[in-house]
């Protein structure tokens, strides 16, 4: 499929997006937002890639298909040992709840990730109706050797691992 041009993976367009993000962000707050991971392909890891945020009346779905080319190469970009090789397969993404991080990363043991599902080449007609300022995304970004936020997930998007309490609940 050919990549929309204010799709593709440019400083320009990345940035056009981040603003939107901030600006629908802070109009709607969490809510209208979704913590974004990608599975790194045949295994039981997710890693956190960045965030979308949509106006009222665009799904997930409709904000992740609408800006997929640019969040599918930054993800590629950001993990290139584990997802760039696998640039041409299908990535599958999930959403966590906006502003979740925390909650996966103590394997909040009902906190599910749902998976990203585009139905068919029809879905990708209607999300490029779907205008710009509607959606947003703001990419993760790491400083220079740092590790990367990722979790365990079962295949129904539940925390592999036992729950971590924070020192302040105990045992």
């Amino acid at each position: 499929a050919k990549i929309p041009p204010e799709m593709r993976y440019v400083l320009r367009n990345v940035e056009r997006q981040k603003r939107h993000f901030l600006a629908i962000r802070e109009a709607g707050g969490a809510g209208v937002t979704n913590d974004v991971y990608i599975r790194q392909p045949q295994t039981d890891i997710y890693w956190f890639i960045g965030k979308v945020a949509r106006v009222d009346g665009v799904t997930p779905e409709e904000c992740m298909g609408r800006q997929y080319p640019l969040i599918a190469q930054h993800s590629a970009n950001l993990r290139p040992a584990e997802l760039f090789l696998h640039q041409e397969s299908n990535f599958e993404f999930y959403f966590a709840p906006g502003d979740s991080e925390m909650l996966v990363a103590y394997n909040e043991p009902n906190l599910k990730f749902t998976k990203i599902i585009f139905d068919d080449v029809s879905d990708e007609l209607a999300f490029m109706k779907i205008k710009m300022t509607f959606v947003g995304f703001q990419g993760k970004e790491y400083e220079k050797g740092e590790e990367g936020f990722r979790t365990w997930r079962n295949e129904d998007g539940y925390a592999l691992r036992p729950e971590i309490k924070s020192p302040a609940e105990g045992n």
